[in-house]
């Protein structure tokens, strides 16, 4: 039974939130801009709370499913986003590390062909001891047989440390045999090269201005930025 008027038991709801009468009566403030008092007793006003107790444990329910749902969304966009940058880093390195290993092709034909290669340990050795300035760039090669050669290994050592005291670019390679087919050493009759170390040298600074070189001492100073100092390089086939 609705009661608009203003006396008896009404209840005048000014801040807009439920009053109950000393008199049993419910008074709420719908959309309208009317007053509606609700006469009930005591058992129907504990149906009305279980009414809207139900109707918040709801609300709460789909909200905390609404919640779930976005942040399984999120995890998953976000999943989504790694997994694509990951994809592009991958392809990076690989297109980067083909570029760097073509570049030492080109660099090692065009070096042997202006004269301007060292072959050898013991022949890099004695170069960076008589004249180190005329070192641009150095190859250090060496197969998986060869991990167990202690001397090999402290020769590396050394001749590492040389080029980082002397900021000359250094890069490894794992297959000598491929730098014995680029540099026409494979004739099984002749005596055998040592292919361990090669230097790139330079004796006019201003007659060497080769694009492949160029190339790789850009590779090399981005592999220093990550700590990479001796990054190593795959051949192309």
């Amino acid at each position: 039974m609705y009661d608009n008027s203003l006396t008896g038991n009404t209840a005048l709801i000014a801040n807009h939130s439920p009053y109950l009468s000393p008199q049993g009566t419910f008074s709420c403030l719908c959309c309208y801009p009317t007053l509606f008092t609700f006469e009930c007793g005591s058992q129907s006003l504990a149906t009305v709370d279980i009414i809207l107790l139900s109707f918040f444990r709801t609300f709460w329910w789909i909200f905390e499913k609404s919640l779930a749902l976005t942040f399984l969304w999120l995890t998953r966009k976000i999943m989504t986003l790694e997994e694509v940058h990951g994809q592009e880093t991958v392809v990076e390195s690989t297109d980067r590390m083909q570029s760097a290993g073509k570049s030492l092709h080109e660099l090692l034909v065009s070096a042997q062909r202006q004269e301007c290669l060292t072959v050898g340990v013991y022949e890099s050795a004695k170069v960076m001891n008589v004249d180190p300035d005329s070192v641009t760039f150095c190859i250090l090669a060496a197969d998986e047989y060869d991990e167990g050669d202690i001397a090999l290994q402290i020769h590396f050592t050394l001749i590492q440390a040389f080029c980082c005291e002397n900021d000359i670019d250094i890069v490894r390679l794992n297959d000598t045999e491929k730098v014995a087919q680029i540099l026409g050493l494979t004739d099984e009759s002749a005596e055998p090269k040592d292919l361990h170390c090669i230097l790139i040298t330079n004796p006019n600074e201003d007659a060497w201005k080769d694009p492949a070189l160029e190339k790789l001492a850009i590779f090399c100073e981005e592999s220093r930025k990550v700590y990479d100092w001796v990054p190593t390089i795959t051949l192309p086939e």
